[in-house]
């Protein structure tokens, strides 16, 4: 009954996608990639790890042992003033858009094997039925024979067409299965199955320029750049913030058989000498980013661009290739002309099979348009 289920639902291309969003295998992988970066990230917050210390010095009898007990904290402005903090979540921020850069990428992918399944599903349709035709023309060609008003010749020609559109299907069903079987390993659900024959993604509306505003507004590289260039800043100023000296304070007790000494200590790290190379390398890795994010939005543009131009192109195309086959198919005329004798079986194989010659071509030029379209569902 659950694979009745799943079957069912998968039927529908929005269904899948969802499916696809929720239960891949490698988006899974990459959520628990994610899991552990914000966990690491957690680790900028917290203030260092407490010192503990324990000694024990033997005396002479007049003296007797000394105990020492010391509890040390050390403390930066960074963390006291929330900078850290800003820097942990700066740094998930990054890593979230990380994780959605690669779901788009895993859903682009589904949409190139959907698109490819529509074009097998289509082709196994069209030659399953230009191989009932074929089985047809062979039952009259043999009867005709009999009856003297065709020859062997004529026969052999139909049995060839036949044996072609069986070999055509059987490897368009191979082909089918090869995709179906990808997109089963990308969706994480082995029992999927897909029969659509339809495409279901459009041409988004508006003008270019506008769309391309909002791709690179959508775009999650162009925010993970963002992100990057913001956690760069929040890391400069705690660079910065490293020349205040580190306060340590602490407890400690002294501890002898006649006297104990018990006290807070107060002491200071002076960085003199560590951190001008680290403010140096802030400053730059904010140079390299921001260069980065101005080189990603023109490439972002660019490509953007070049799907656009792709989509409407092919969708010109794919409108003028379906209305000229629309307009050419003379199936029937061709099956009146050959009953009544006016068409030799050689013509009417050369005409049949230039019309679903077309057919096959219309097909290879939809899944053009549809790999088009997922391109434009990228951005």
């Amino acid at each position: 009954m659950a694979c009745t289920s799943v079957a069912a639902v998968a039927q529908d291309m929005t269904g899948i996608l969802e499916m696809v969003a929720e239960d891949s295998p490698r988006l899974k992988a990459a959520s628990q990639t994610l899991s552990l970066q914000q966990a690491g990230n957690a680790r900028e917050r917290v203030l260092d790890d407490p010192e503990f210390g324990f000694g024990m010095l033997w005396g002479n009898e007049q003296t007797g042992n000394r105990h020492d007990i010391s509890v040390t904290q050390s403390i930066d402005l960074a963390t006291l003033s929330g900078k850290k903090t800003d820097l942990a979540r700066s740094l998930d921020r990054q890593a979230g858009y990380q994780y959605e850069s690669e779901k788009i990428e895993v859903l682009y992918e589904a949409r190139l094997l959907l698109a490819d399944l529509v074009y097998y599903n289509a082709l196994i349709e069209t030659l399953t039925e230009q191989q009932s035709a074929m089985e047809n023309l062979y039952e009259k060609t043999e009867r005709s024979v009999k009856e003297g008003g065709s020859t062997a010749l004529d026969l052999g020609k139909v049995r060839l067409q036949l044996s072609s559109a069986k070999t055509a299907r059987a490897m368009a069903v191979t082909g089918r299965m090869a995709v179906l079987e990808s997109l089963r390993s990308i969706s994480g659900h082995p029992e999927l199955e897909f029969a659509g024959t339809g495409f279901e993604c459009d041409m988004p509306s508006g003008s270019l320029d506008s769309w391309l505003d909002g791709a690179v507004h959508r775009s999650p590289l162009m925010r993970y750049i963002k992100w990057g260039i913001e956690s760069e800043a929040i890391q400069l100023d705690i660079d910065r913030m490293a020349w205040v000296p580190k306060l340590d304070v602490g407890y400690m007790a002294e501890l002898t058989r006649d006297e104990k000494y018990r006290g807070v200590t107060v002491g200071v790290s002076v960085p003199l000498w560590s951190n001008t190379s680290n403010v140096r390398r802030s400053r730059a890795a904010i140079s390299q980013a921001k260069a980065d994010g101005d080189w990603q939005e023109q490439e972002l543009r660019t490509q953007a661009a070049n799907a656009w131009n792709k989509a409407c192109s092919f969708a010109d195309i794919a409108r003028e290739s379906q209305n000229a086959l629309e307009l050419s198919d003379n199936r029937a005329l061709l099956a009146r002309a050959l009953e009544q004798g006016e068409l030799s079986v050689l013509d009417y194989l050369v005409e049949l099979g230039l019309y679903y010659d077309a057919v096959k071509d219309n097909l290879q030029v939809q899944q053009e348009y549809h790999h088009a379209l997922s391109e434009l569902a990228r951005y």
